[in-house]
Parts: C-alpha cells; structure tokens; sequence
C-alpha cells in the first residue's frame, strides 16, 4: 500500500478532510498532506506518524507504517443511534422552556416599568420604550435613565 492509499485510507476512516487533519496536527497549512494525497511525496516520515499517533491514539502504527493489518488498533465503535423519541421529547422539553423564558422576560420588564413608576412619579409617560441589550439604561417618555440607580 503507498503512502498515498493509507493517507486517503486514514482520511475516509476518520471521517475528517484534509485540511482537518492539518489542523488537528498542528499544521497553520496543509500544503505538506495534500502533496501526499496528489502523490508528490512519496514518504510521509516519523514526524508526521508521530503527529497523526497523537493527534489519533486508536490509529494502528503498525498498519501506518506498514499499511498491513487493520487501521484501529480495535474496531472502530459504531455511532451511537439516535432515539427519535428521547429527541423528540428533548426537543419540546427545549421549545416549553424557551416560552418559560419568554413569560419570565415579559413579567421583569414589566416589574421593572412597575419600578420606575414609583420612583420617577411625575416623569413616567407612556411607558419603558427600550430596554437595552446590556440593559444599562432605559427610556422613558423622552429620558434615558442609568438602569443600575433604579435596580431594586
């Protein structure tokens, strides 16, 4: 087997790309594998072996060295399969928090504009307009006021 048929072997048995594997042996660039895949070179040498045996400690040296035997030093463990019914049931759970987080995000802002009306009596009108992202400040009628003086 040539370097090249255990490299693309190595490839399809991880399930990875190259550039992946450049990545995942450090490589900022995977120019040196690529040439290995296009055949251009002809041996891949003990420092990259030694990368690709850490980088992949079920990965056989033998068979990377030799290209005998199998590519794992034990069979590769099938991917778990999943239960579309535990996923389901995940997934609702998912969508029913989400609209818990939705109720509890309408009561504080509404607790929050419940606070500012009893400490800015004169001045609330119409309503908290925005409450920033970082929620720092908030607006009502026309001023825009520092949330943390009016945090309770």
């Amino acid at each position: 087997m040539t370097e090249q048929q255990k490299f693309e072997k190595l490839i399809s048995e991880l399930g990875i790309s190259v550039y992946q594997l450049g990545k995942d042996l450090g490589y900022k660039r995977a120019e040196p594998l690529y040439k290995v895949v296009k055949g251009e070179t002809k041996e891949m040498g003990a420092t990259v072996y030694s990368k690709i045996l850490r980088a992949y400690p079920t990965v056989n040296p033998e068979w990377l060295i030799t290209g005998e035997g199998e590519v794992f030093k034990t069979p590769a463990a099938t991917p778990p399969q999943i239960d579309t019914a535990a996923h389901d049931e995940v997934m609702e759970e998912v969508q029913q928090l989400r609209e818990e987080n939705r109720i509890l995000q309408s009561m504080y802002e509404r607790a929050v504009e419940k606070s500012v009306r009893a400490t800015l009596p004169g001045k609330f009108k119409g309503g908290i307009l925005f409450l920033g992202k970082q929620r720092s400040t908030f607006t009502v009628g026309k001023g825009v006021y520092p949330y943390q003086q009016y945090r309770y």
